[in-house]
């Protein structure tokens, strides 16, 4: 029997988040990595996915994760610079286009499809995909008490403890976290309005609020939210 699709999943495919923190900066060689897997399946792939998620909780999550597994507690420097790279998803995907540019691209958000991974399934093969019974949740990142068990040196640990709200360790600012949510809206805006035609965004019309960037109500942009947030009203 042959096979009617084979879905390949893989975090690392375009880049370990190890890089993102050392370079600073959101899957800088993307594209390059894309175009070798590309390659090895000879041409052959049909579509691309990508899923989202809001840089200001992106990050937060990515280093809670590495931390336990050798990255170093960042230092304010790092995250300063983190905060302060330009690169968005939209250059992710540009990037991705550029290395595939005859293979469609699919984009969905973490905030609406974490939670139904059947659903974005069920979209990207055409067909309906069956529903677990109880929710699978792999790779969380650590909460507070679980990083404060880690070995850590002296140093580490206070800029771990610094950093601490609640049961999650944020190191980003209120100001670094609004000027990431503002970014991931404008990406998202783009990718509404065809993103240059160079990539789908898979939306669920008859979604729920969840998480934590459904709640602040910023990916809600287009002509009525410019008109209201930031153009002068006539007078």
């Amino acid at each position: 029997m042959g096979l009617d699709y084979l879905v390949v999943s893989e975090e690392n495919i375009l880049g370990k988040m190890r890089h993102n923190f050392s370079s600073q900066s959101l899957y800088p060689v993307a594209g390059e990595r894309l175009a070798c897997y590309v390659a090895a399946f000879d041409g052959s792939v049909k579509a691309i996915h990508l899923s989202l998620r809001c840089p200001s909780t992106y990050w937060s999550s990515a280093l809670s994760f590495c931390i336990p597994r050798g990255v170093l507690v960042p230092r304010e420097a790092r995250i300063a610079a983190i905060a302060a790279s330009t690169r968005s998803w939209r250059d992710v995907i540009t990037d991705l286009a550029a290395a595939a540019p005859n293979t469609a691209i699919f984009v969905s958000t973490f905030e609406q499809h974490a939670s139904a991974p059947h659903r974005l399934l069920s979209y990207l093969l055409g067909c309906p995909t069956p529903r677990g019974k109880t929710l699978i949740w792999r790779n969380q990142r650590p909460f507070v008490p679980q990083l404060l068990d880690l070995p850590l040196g002296a140093e580490e640990l206070l800029r771990l403890r610094a950093y601490i709200h609640g049961t999650l360790w944020e190191p980003f600012s209120q100001a670094d976290r609004a000027a990431f949510q503002e970014s991931y809206a404008d990406d998202l805006f783009w990718l509404r309005a065809c993103a240059d035609g160079l990539a789908h965004l898979l939306e669920d019309p008859k979604s729920e609020k969840t998480g934590y960037t459904a709640e602040l109500d910023f990916l809600n942009k287009g002509q009525r939210y410019d008109a209201k947030q930031r153009l002068a009203s006539p007078r």
